[in-house]
């Protein structure tokens, strides 16, 4: 499904009520489980792993897994 905006993935993962991941740090603090900001949405959607390629000696090719929807290339 592809959305087309940053903001509509927003709204989209809020309305789902999908969170960050929940995690407990080594002194037994919790902390994510929160909504997505925007920003934190845009930082993910740039990272070349997700879009469908894989790293190897500092060089990006395309990989053999998909990519997410919408997020190819």
């Amino acid at each position: 499904m592809a959305l087309g905006s940053v903001a509509l993935l927003k709204a989209e993962l809020e309305r789902a009520g999908i969170m960050s991941k929940r995690r407990e740090g080594a002194d037994g603090e919790l902390s994510g489980g929160k909504r997505f900001s925007r920003g934190a949405l845009d930082l993910m959607l740039q990272n070349w792993l997700y879009r469908g390629n894989v790293a190897h000696k500092k060089k990006i090719y395309p990989g053999l897994h998909e990519a997410m929807p919408g997020e190819e290339g």
